[in-house]
């Protein structure tokens, strides 16, 4: 199966990164798929067609270096904290990842945007067995966007011997099952649960799903101070789409306010940098980034008696989780400003990052929103979810309330 091969190819990875228990299982996952996506970029780079036996060969040195590496550093040592164990509250976890499963794998993508821009690059690169740059410069719909889950879709049509976007489905389970395990190994059981939901994405063929799973990930491994980690997941979530380089921005600021070393976010621009040096070279236009886009956001920031009411009729996705996440942080701001303010202020900045093209877009404002923000917020519901979640069980565990893990282990003894 394709998702055990990528994940097994970034097990050296996670473990060169100290991952242990769930964060493990789908870290490798996540490191694995970014690395595979970014081999083919290299590949067309230095001209070599995509065969299965040219792209198997190029995995190779990474997959060795990683593996010694990995030796070498951890030793395959424990880490000092003790790992998450299995909880029965784990299963409850299963059901919606195997429903999500169903749904995911009961037929090939149907959303526009996989027709006409995700798929649609992905299979004309693999029929030309390499990336063409001149259909990206004169055919190509959005030809700006970054090109990590077309080039995963290659990938598994490589591998696998033919075309079938049916199988993109595993994808999308293994994605979103990811970050889940995750979350289960920052947060505890119900953080997992409670994230589960609005981490099983339903855009299946667009680009939500990945770069809210390296998009998050990366956010719950900063928080942490685990710096390596975090800026390498924010790279990939830059190389989904073009909202993962505004996350960057975003993470940046918020380990300003938070007094962190921002500096150690370098490997994230490292990473994104070449596929902004390439999207330069080529001149590929944005439709949010021409000569008046700035007059735009200008006319539409003074005359908020049109803008507001055109915002208002496109609400997000799931409205009342959203005013539930809000509630949760406005009646614990002071705790969510003291123990949780890199994840509270990285979530508000990229929040703002998200509405801030619709006062840009050429179309129509109510149309453009109505269309974009009942599946963008969801790049980062997970992270959002997870932050309320943390901070409720705190407050539980503050009153001296057994919740989560603190209440399987209580009634095991």
């Amino acid at each position: 199966m394709i998702v055990l091969l990528i994940a097994l190819y970034g097990l050296p990875l996670a473990l060169c990164a100290r991952l242990r228990g769930y964060a493990l299982a789908g870290g490798a996952f996540l490191l694995g798929a970014g690395a595979v996506s970014l081999h083919l970029f290299v590949l067309s780079l230095l001209g070599v067609p995509w065969t299965r036996t040219s792209v198997l060969l190029a995995l190779a040195p990474l997959l060795l270096l990683s593996a010694a590496f990995a030796k070498r550093r951890t030793g395959f040592s424990p880490s000092r904290r003790a790992e998450a164990r299995p909880t029965w509250s784990d299963l409850a976890v299963f059901v919606p990842i195997a429903a999500y499963a169903l749904f995911a794998l009961y037929a090939p993508p149907y959303e526009w945007d996989y027709y006409g821009i995700w798929g649609i690059k992905a299979r004309w690169f693999f029929d030309a067995k390499g990336i063409d740059w001149t259909y990206l410069q004169t055919h190509s719909s959005h030809p700006d966007y970054p090109l990590l889950l077309p080039l995963l879709f290659d990938f598994t049509a490589i591998v696998s011997g033919g075309w079938n976007d049916l199988t993109f489905g595993w994808l999308y389970v293994a994605l979103c099952a990811s970050f889940i395990l995750i979350a289960r190994e920052e947060g505890g059981a119900m953080a997992a649960f409670a994230v589960a939901f609005p981490a099983l994405n339903l855009w299946v063929g667009l680009a939500e799903a990945p770069v809210m799973a390296f998009g998050c990930a990366g956010l719950l491994f900063l928080r942490k101070e685990r710096y390596d980690l975090g800026a390498v997941m924010l790279g990939f979530a830059a190389w989904s789409k073009n909202e993962g380089v505004a996350l960057i921005v975003a993470a940046a600021l918020a380990l300003l306010l938070a007094r962190k070393n921002v500096l150690k976010l370098w490997p994230a621009i490292a990473m994104i940098a070449p596929w902004m040096i390439v999207r330069s070279v080529l001149k590929l236009p944005t439709d949010f980034a021409d000569k008046e886009s700035l007059l735009r956001i200008w006319q539409r920031l003074i005359h908020p008696g049109e803008t507001l009411p055109a915002l208002a009729t496109a609400p997000p996705d799931q409205p009342w989780l959203w005013l539930v996440i809000l509630a949760v942080i406005l009646i614990y701001a002071r705790q969510a400003w003291q123990r949780e303010r890199f994840l509270l202020v990285a979530l508000l900045l990229q929040s703002a990052a998200l509405v801030l093209p619709l006062f840009a877009t050429p179309f129509d404002l109510a149309s453009h929103a109505q269309f974009s923000l009942n599946r963008i917020p969801h790049q980062i519901a997970p992270a959002a979810v997870f932050l309320a979640a943390v901070l409720l069980i705190r407050e539980f565990q503050r009153r001296g309330v057994p919740f989560g893990d603190a209440a399987e282990h209580s009634q095991n003894r």
